[in-house]
């Protein structure tokens, strides 16, 4: 039956197109280019733009900032998963040395609140005297803003210890993120950054979209919502969202299901971490029993891979569901060589927490990712996503439709499967001769156009 309409819509068709395309009349135009009636975004006679650079050892991108009055010049990380903005002391001995350290000595605004803290991440410890100072990053200056001024780190945050400043969604205790200091001095109507991550740099927008996004494509923009379920967890100050669930290849005949699983953005990171349950998933997947398996001082595990033993065109890519959609991770980004060109290491990493994964820049750099405090959203633009309920049902309706037919094979007598051979066999010829009578007509439509056309013109 569907044969017999797909036949009966050529032959529609192709009388359809002898009607059109041999009337003397008709004229193919090209279609006029609007492109530049689209409306877009404005761009501000001061755009929030700046460049972020990569650095060699693995995990962040730095920008430079002005700190205090007179200014001094630091370089630091921008990080959306930090509970704190710190900066380095110049007496801080093991703080890094290939960046400027500020002297508060020099500063006339620099006030100190005598508390001491300390500052914990998954790369060490940093501790320091809270404080509050002016920063001046890109066009905008946070007054007052609070900040951890860091005398000490351990020897294993040595290399990450240039600075941070703090892009998270609320910040620890009673204190003020750049943010809000931000909106409370007006400089930015809304409270929401947008980051744009590339191979080896980016750039951010502090209280606005992208200017090159156009207002058609903020209105497509996918975004999870950070729910109260998420904010009463230890992760309330992180940009969070609901993760339901993942599968590797571009159908789900792998898909693993995350039962109370969130993630969260962290800019200050190279990877994705996943709980360590799921790493017996990966590396059976990923071929990982030819690699090392090693383990940093907080317990993560990691791969790395000699290069000559992985072939990444075998792999397929990691998809990851967040809210409705489902957000493609290339295979390229799954595996990045060292930087002495031989060895491959695999940017999942895998730690203790149960069913939170953190989203770095092995993500981010798929799409423009757009940070909403004021609507409490989590949003993604670009790259490769889709609506995952949507597919997921049609991709098991048509598993479903192939299982029925084959069982209706089965069940049928010798006699009809032959009447069913022939049947289709004829329906083939059938379409063929159509397509043929098709061409037959184009290129009769072609020599009358031409025939026309060397009529001389009438006066």
């Amino acid at each position: 039956m569907k044969i017999s309409l797909a036949i009966l819509n050529l032959f529609l068709l192709l009388s359809i197109f002898q009607i059109i395309c041999c009337n003397r009349n008709f004229k193919l135009r090209n279609l006029p280019d609007d492109s530049q009636n689209s409306e877009t975004i404005e761009t501000p006679t001061n755009p929030t733009y700046q460049e972020l650079q990569d650095i060699e050892d693995e995990s962040y991108f730095l920008t430079p900032i002005k700190v205090g009055n007179p200014p001094q010049n630091l370089v630091v990380s921008l990080d959306t998963a930090s509970d704190y903005t710190w900066i380095p002391n110049v007496s801080c001995s093991l703080c890094n040395y290939n960046t400027n350290k500020f002297d508060p000595q020099k500063s006339k605004t620099f006030s100190t609140k005598n508390t001491t803290i300390t500052i914990r991440t998954d790369a060490g410890s940093a501790e320091g005297v809270e404080a509050t100072e002016n920063i001046n990053l890109s066009l905008y200056k946070a007054i007052g803003l609070d900040v951890i001024l860091v005398n000490n780190v351990d020897k294993g945050y040595k290399d990450y210890s240039s600075g941070v400043i703090s892009l998270s969604y609320k910040a620890a205790g009673d204190r003020k993120t750049f943010l809000d200091v931000l909106k409370d001095n007006k400089q930015i109507g809304i409270k929401m950054i947008s980051l744009q991550f590339e191979k080896d740099a980016g750039t951010f927008f502090i209280g606005e979209y992208p200017t090159t996004m156009e207002r058609l494509d903020i209105r497509d923009l996918k975004t999870c919502n950070i729910t109260e379920r998420i904010l009463s967890s230890e992760y309330t100050n992180k940009w969070v969202c609901d993760l339901t669930g993942g599968f590797i290849g571009d159908d789900f005949e792998n898909y693993f299901e995350i039962k109370d699983g969130f993630a969260y953005i962290d800019s200050g990171s190279n990877v994705i971490s996943a709980p360590s349950t799921y790493k017996a998933m990966f590396k059976e997947k990923y071929l990982l029993s030819v690699c090392e398996e090693l383990t940093w001082k907080n317990g993560n595990q990691y791969f790395e891979c000699e290069k000559s033993a992985i072939d990444l065109d075998k792999f397929e890519p990691l998809y990851l569901v967040l809210g409705q959609h489902a957000y493609k991770v290339l295979v390229s980004s799954l595996f990045k060589l060292n930087f002495d060109g031989k060895k491959y290491r695999f940017t999942v990493i895998f730690t203790k927490d149960s069913e939170v994964w953190g989203l770095g820049k092995a993500f981010m750099k798929h799409f423009t990712t757009i940070l909403n405090q004021e609507n409490k959203t989590v949003g993604f633009h670009g790259g490769k996503s889709f609506n995952f309920a949507e597919k997921k049902e049609k991709y098991e309706k048509k598993l479903n439709k192939v299982d029925n037919e084959e069982n209706t094979d089965k069940n049928l007598s010798d006699k009809e499967k032959k009447m069913k051979l022939i049947w289709q066999v004829s329906a083939g010829i059938l379409m063929f001769v159509a397509l043929i009578i098709i061409l037959l007509v184009i290129y009769r439509c072609i020599r009358r156009s031409r025939s026309d056309d060397d009529k001389p013109l009438l006066k």
